[in-house]
Parts: C-alpha cells; sequence; structure tokens
C-alpha cells in the first residue's frame, strides 16, 4: 500500500520507468477515440495514456488499478462516459 501511494506521488516520467521496468505488458486498448496502454505489475493494473498516442512521447496521464477486478469496473466506467 505505502509503495503504491509513493509510486503515484512520483513525477510521471519516473512512475513510467517503473512500470516499464517491472510491469508486463498486456496491450493497448481503445478509448474515446484515444489509445491507452495496459500493463500489470504484482496484482495492479497500470493503464498509461501518451501525448498524442505515440509511446515514444511523454507519458500523460497514468492510473494505477488496485487489481483485476477493478480494471473491469474502470472499463465499465468508461463505456458510460
Amino acid at each position: 500500500m505505502f509503495v503504491r501511494l509513493f509510486i503515484k506521488s512520483l513525477p510521471l516520467d519516473t512512475q513510467l520507468k517503473y512500470v516499464l521496468k517491472n510491469g508486463l505488458y498486456i496491450g493497448p486498448r481503445k478509448t474515446t477515440g484515444r489509445t491507452a496502454h495496459l500493463y500489470i505489475i504484482d496484482k495492479k493494473v497500470v493503464e498509461v495514456f501518451y501525448h498524442q498516442d505515440d509511446i515514444n512521447n511523454k507519458p500523460e496521464k497514468i492510473t494505477w488499478l488496485p487489481g483485476l477486478e477493478n480494471l473491469e469496473s474502470h472499463l465499465q466506467r468508461d463505456l458510460i462516459k
């Protein structure tokens, strides 16, 4: 819990380095005309949006979800928007 709060408080570039080093890439998903890239670390799911949807650009937004069950509800909320 503490580690997740600590990581979330870091700058986006540092969070992304942590995700790329320790995470397993699940794949992209399309949402509202954007592409999000999903990673899994331990039992946490991480959703990363890049500027202009290009993975070579800096991260725009990183969302940390506590687990797969939270991913399902996150995706459902996204569909409702």
